[in-house]
């Protein structure tokens, strides 16, 4: 059992599979994202993530082999992986916030074998930078760690689209750097892909033409983060959500403009969090941001202007708790499209704006649905979802058929963006290098 924060329970079993029995359940909006044994044996330690409000703390627990005797070893929220090794040393891989290069080192904490409790205060073992650590294997002794070393690489692919959006032709690489390049937008006359883009060092806004030219800015600050970029409807302004670099959990995010040429952001209002922000087209004229309630039993859609400022809430949809949710209105701004983003999601549920009966439509042969983004005509969607195999786009219509254009081998999640004049489409793609390294005496 999964939920937006990790397994849902803990099970015991023999090593032959026997007398397999449940020892742990995560509470709501919580989970369970990494096991291992005490170097006894008679304990487990296991990553904790639980949401409170809109912030989610991780941690490092332990208990015995019933479930009980709990202890808390670590909690920090730049945890990456971690492994409990002999003699009594969890050894854990921590991320730096802010970084613009991967930068994740290996430190130490002392605990006791017996009750699980930390021993002493956290002590860093490496200085690294440019790649991830994860994947941690030690000897029966302690000596050696083996982990897995790894890196990966966002970018922009661009393709042609036929056939009324059901077949993606030419697709191909438009971002040709290492940075983490990430497609939201496009330029009103379809020439522009509008993304973000780590390579100032601040994730900024750059746009860059199809014909392959450099990236040109349009907002890169050192002193705000940005996310959910989106162009305005009457294609002057981006659109986007920020807050004050390395600015503490819980910072309200503030929606900001910024003319689609370039220019300084213009601040537009306080939000209470975003989940999701989109823009309709001219006609329509006007965007819209989600947010969870504080229970996070609902979503609410609130349309506002870029221009004039905040407008009403728009629609309220209930929600599981536990899960994630993408949604937005289509871009004639007569229906809002919205889907359950877990490991079983294979619905797509479309309410009309106007009022009139929601519907809903299942993905057949399909699961862990991940994006979701509107054809210019608002008759189809482009949908990201993931399998074994790796991660596929699809085409869908609002007649439920489903059609696969894009696949990535090795990424969990992809998204397709398309141009305003329907003629291409913009793609989130991940390339990822990864191999096994070991290290002594540390």
């Amino acid at each position: 059992m999964q939920s937006a924060f990790g397994a849902r329970e803990i099970w015991l079993m023999g090593a032959h599979g026997e007398s397999p029995h449940k020892i742990l359940r995560a509470g709501e909006q919580s989970g369970f994202s990494r096991v291992a044994w005490s170097p006894a044996g008679g304990r487990i330690a296991y990553r904790y993530n639980h949401r409170e409000g809109d912030k989610t703390s991780v941690s490092v627990e332990s208990c015995d082999l019933n479930g009980a005797n709990k202890a808390t070893i670590l909690t920090d929220d730049q945890l990456n992986d971690f492994n409990w090794i002999p003699p009594g040393r969890l050894v854990y891989s921590r991320w730096v916030r802010g970084a613009t290069v991967p930068n994740v080192n290996l430190w130490e904490l002392r605990v006791d074998d017996k009750n699980g409790a930390p021993k002493g205060k956290p002590r860093r073992l490496t200085d690294w930078s440019g790649f991830f650590v994860y994947g941690f294997s030690a000897t029966t002794d302690g000596k050696h760690l083996a982990f897995v070393r790894g890196t990966s690489h966002a970018s922009v692919f661009v393709g042609d689209l036929a056939n009324n959006g059901t077949r993606l032709l030419n697709p191909h690489r438009l971002t040709m750097d290492e940075y983490l390049n990430q497609p939201l937008a496009w330029t009103a006359d379809s020439r522009d892909v509008i993304f973000m883009s780590d390579r100032a060092g601040t994730v900024g806004i750059y746009r860059q033409a199809l014909g392959g030219s450099a990236p040109q800015v349009i907002n890169s600050s050192p002193t705000l983060d940005t996310d959910w970029d989106r162009l305005s409807p009457d294609g002057e302004w981006v659109v986007f959500g920020g807050r004050p670099r390395n600015s503490p959990p819980g910072t309200p995010y503030r929606l900001y403009r910024v003319p689609v040429n370039g220019g300084a952001p213009q601040p537009l209002f306080e939000v209470p969090g975003i989940s999701d922000m989109y823009c309709t087209n001219r006609a329509a004229n006007f965007c819209t941001y989600s947010a969870r309630t504080g229970d996070r039993r609902g979503l609410i859609i609130t349309a506002f202007d870029p221009v004039a400022g905040k407008g009403k809430e728009l629609l309220r949809i209930p929600t599981e708790p536990g899960a994630q949710y993408t949604g937005d209105p289509s871009p004639d701004g007569s229906l809002f499209a919205y889907e359950k983003t877990d490991w079983t999601a294979d619905q797509i549920h479309f309410v009309p704006l106007g009022g009139g009966q929601a519907r809903t439509l299942t993905v057949k042969g399909y699961v862990i649905l991940n994006s979701l983004d509107w054809a210019p005509d608002s008759k189809s969607v482009f949908v990201g979802t993931w399998g074994p195999s790796g991660a596929t786009l699809l085409h869908i219509d609002l007649n439920g058929n489903a059609q696969p254009i894009w696949h990535q081998p090795q990424p969990t999640q992809t998204w397709g963006i398309p141009s305003p004049d329907g003629r291409h489409l913009a793609m989130f793609g991940v390339s990822a290098d990864a191999n096994v390294w070991m290290i002594d005496n540390f």
